[in-house]
């Protein structure tokens, strides 16, 4: 069947004058499907999507990071202070395969996260605390360690004594 309007009836003329203004609409959605979406989005369009969750490019020239950036914005906005979430922050940001986290509960009011088995960037160390920080539950205070040398050849300083009275001395693994 042709397209051409010479060939086509009057109901189906009528149907496709209703119809014509609902491809636009169509197309609309479907741009705001696939190039509206985390996974897709670039340049302004992320910059849109992280303005929604509250997190500003600052800086970050690079999508690909921005877009960890971004996923780590709504886990922190969704967090609860959960272990799990700290956990995905921390492979959101640091983003290394090589990198294995330890998390040590400290009691009711602070948490340890080690990152291990990488050399880590103390300006991704920065942004990982910060995640932290605002992901945390009311009063906790999350602590960050990291090696910023060959965890290797790094040293490790460690206490010995009583609380108050501690002697640091210099250990190597």
């Amino acid at each position: 069947m042709s397209l051409d309007p010479a060939n086509l009836s009057k109901a189906q003329r009528f149907l496709a004058a209703l119809l014509t203004p609902f491809q636009a609409l169509e197309d609309a959605f479907q741009q705001l499907r696939t190039e509206r979406s985390i996974d897709n989005a670039v340049g302004a369009q992320l910059d849109a999507i992280g303005k929604i969750v509250g997190r500003a490019r600052q800086g970050v020239t690079d999508d690909e990071i921005y877009r960890r950036y971004v996923r780590a914005q709504i886990v922190t906005n969704k967090s609860d202070g959960l272990i799990d979430d700290m956990l995905t922050l921390a492979d959101l940001i640091v983003f290394d395969d090589d990198a294995t986290y330890v998390l040590d509960n400290q009691g009711a009011c602070a948490f340890v996260l080690r990152v291990e088995g990488i050399v880590l960037d103390d300006d991704i160390a920065d942004v990982l605390i910060a995640f932290l920080r605002r992901a945390a539950a009311a009063g906790v205070r999350p602590i960050l360690e990291w090696h910023a040398a060959d965890p290797s050849t790094a040293g490790r300083w460690t206490t010995q004594g009583t609380w108050g009275s501690a002697v640091w001395a210099a250990g190597t693994d």
